[in-house]
């Protein structure tokens, strides 16, 4: 006769502590029917995977471009290394190579950190030794080991982690005219190293590359020439090295005249990669276009060297940027404009003004002005203080390192820069100096645009 009997089975994981986890199981029997016999626990080890993963050494980056020299470094400067995961669990990967005496590690306290998630994770390193300050400017480079039993094999890539200043390497793409004066005044500041802190001082940088490309903006004779062709092909060529952080276009339409769609790719991909900032100062027809990025694009110009206005459209969501025009009520006995000098991500040093509110230009004529209701550029100056609705005559971007400086030309309402305002050629000044009694256009413009660089430089030098 078929008899039925029951067991229970009751079990408990324990802890890694012996090696891999175990799981012990008790066996009991129900009351009556029968009785076991012997040690009632059953122990089981469980053998678990050990967690698994590749990095990517081609992303590996650091959350600022420097360690700061002389102050101690507690979690100041991480490195971050992006991991594609393929088994849970807790990982450990290290430094190998002190850098004055500091290692990193993803591990922290003690602890070792634990993926939660199959795919993409990022791996922080932070210092282990964080009472140290290093002391001494250099560049070390450092490789990484793993120390939590994944058998993937890892990248022999190394990663070079600077103490001291970080590297100023700009590429400055300027017209062929060398007395356009916002060329002038550009060189100038860039070739002296005048760059001035929000305390006077000078801002300290690390080694300086400033690469000058004089591009041909006499479309006519200019554009297909041979040395147009190679200009081109130069500045395609410097952007793709990936080394610059500051790339600057001034000067004359030369986006609408001198470049190609070759150098507009280099610029995306360039801007895409947030190694640092571009700058635009351009002329831009707005009396005929009305529109911002039609008027980079020039359509009155031969189709191959259209189309810059188009790829700085693709920030802006593919959409365009109409011209406002506001009334000039005070006409010639005010500055027109005021600053704005904090943004989402953008907090303007406002040291070397002389005016509270300060402006860009005197205008004597109805000022035409951006309009950025939707948009997703910002304001860094603008006609109105109360930001309503949202007008600039200069712009940044709300999350990418993108300024534009509209310029117009002589011909045409004063209602951005004036690219034909003489200026001084420092922009900045040693000292702060004041000019209580003075409100002239041609400082006006100086000073901002020495407060606009010198706050990207800072910010690269963080």
């Amino acid at each position: 006769m078929k008899q039925t009997y029951y067991l229970k089975l009751a079990y408990e994981i324990c802890g890694c502590s012996r090696g891999y986890p175990t799981s012990d199981f008790t066996i009991s029997a129900e009351e009556g029917r029968f009785e076991v016999e012997g040690d009632n626990v059953i122990t089981f080890n469980l053998e678990v995977k050990p967690v698994a993963y590749t990095i990517d050494c081609a992303t590996i980056s650091s959350n600022r471009s420097t360690i700061l020299l002389d102050k101690e470094i507690q979690d100041t400067y991480t490195i971050i290394v992006k991991a594609n995961v393929t088994e849970l669990g807790e990982y450990e990967l290290k430094t190998t190579v002190p850098v004055q005496g500091i290692t990193f590690s993803s591990t922290r306290d003690g602890v070792k950190q634990e993926f939660k998630t199959l795919g993409a994770n990022d791996i922080v390193l932070y210092a282990e030794q964080k009472t140290i300050a290093p002391s001494t400017p250099g560049v070390t480079d450092v490789s990484f080991i793993n120390n939590d039993g994944n058998s993937e094999t890892l990248c022999n890539a190394t990663f070079p982690v600077r103490v001291g200043y970080a590297p100023l390497n700009i590429l400055y793409i300027r017209n062929d005219r060398p007395t356009d004066n916002f060329v002038q005044m550009l060189a100038e500041y860039l070739k002296n190293d005048r760059y001035y802190s929000e305390t006077g001082e000078h801002v300290k940088v690390g080694p300086k590359v400033l690469k000058t490309i004089a591009v041909n903006t006499n479309y006519s004779s200019g554009y297909n020439s041979e040395l147009g062709v190679q200009r081109r092909a130069e500045i395609v060529t410097e952007l793709n090295k990936g080394i610059y952080n500051l790339v600057i276009i001034d000067g004359g339409p030369i986006a609408a005249i001198g470049l190609d769609a070759a150098v507009h790719t280099a610029i995306e991909n360039y801007i895409n990669s947030d190694k640092g900032w571009f700058v635009v100062s351009q002329e831009t027809d707005i009396a005929r276009y009305k529109k911002l990025f039609e008027g980079f694009n020039r359509s009155d110009l031969s189709p191959e060297s259209r189309g810059f206005g188009t790829m700085l459209m693709k920030f802006n969501g593919g959409v365009d940027t109409p011209v406002a025009v506001i009334p000039n009520v005070n006409r010639e006995t005010t500055p027109v404009g005021y600053a704005v000098p904090t943004n989402s991500h953008f907090t303007m040093i406002e040291k070397y003004t002389y005016l509270k509110n300060y402006s860009i230009w005197q205008s004597s004529v109805e000022t035409l002005t951006y309009d950025l209701t939707g948009s997703q550029f910002e304001p860094l100056t603008t006609l109105k203080a109360d930001l309503s609705p949202v007008e600039a005559m200069t712009m940044i971007h709300k999350t990418k390192k993108i300024v534009i400086l509209p310029m117009t030309n002589d011909v045409q309402y004063r209602g951005l820069l004036d690219r034909y305002n003489y200026v001084n050629g420092e922009m900045v000044t040693g000292k702060y100096r004041e000019y209580n009694a003075r409100n002239d256009t041609y400082f006006q413009h100086s000073y901002f645009l020495g407060n606009l660089f010198t706050t990207i430089i800072t910010d690269l030098m963080k």
